[in-house]
């Protein structure tokens, strides 16, 4: 069951950045208060080529009593893979890579970062 307390237990910080070679790299860090240690430190790097054709996920999640890394490969237009490091890259790098093809993830509006298109006003009757 969960119990709320009034202290705060972890701290979570998190920064991601674009590089001017093709690089988006970021990190994030879950911080135990009580325990006064990092419980969680995520790493990733998204490289993709100038054309977009193909891009390279990387990660590197250090746990306490564990360590995990990845890879992921995209090529546009033929599909991508999918594991559990995807969704770790896609939440800290996903903000800054909106209208970006060649990801290795689905993005809304299919697999080429696409936002969905918004309506210019909203549906209403139509007049006959």
């Amino acid at each position: 069951m969960f119990a709320p307390t009034a202290e705060v237990d972890f701290v979570t910080a998190s920064a991601a950045f674009r590089t001017p070679l093709g690089w988006t790299v970021g990190a994030k860090s879950y911080y135990d208060i009580k325990a006064q240690k990092a419980s969680e430190t995520d790493v990733v790097a998204l490289y993709q080529n100038p054309c977009r054709c193909w891009s390279l996920g990387l990660f590197y999640m250090i746990f306490p009593d564990r360590t995990q890394y990845n890879f992921m490969i995209s090529l546009t237009g033929v599909g991508w893979t999918e594991n559990f490091g995807t969704a770790v890259v896609k939440s800290l790098l996903s903000p800054l890579l909106i209208g970006e093809r060649g990801l290795p993830w689905a993005a809304p509006g299919g697999p080429y970062g696409m936002q969905p298109a918004t309506p210019s006003a909203p549906p209403g009757p139509t007049q006959p």
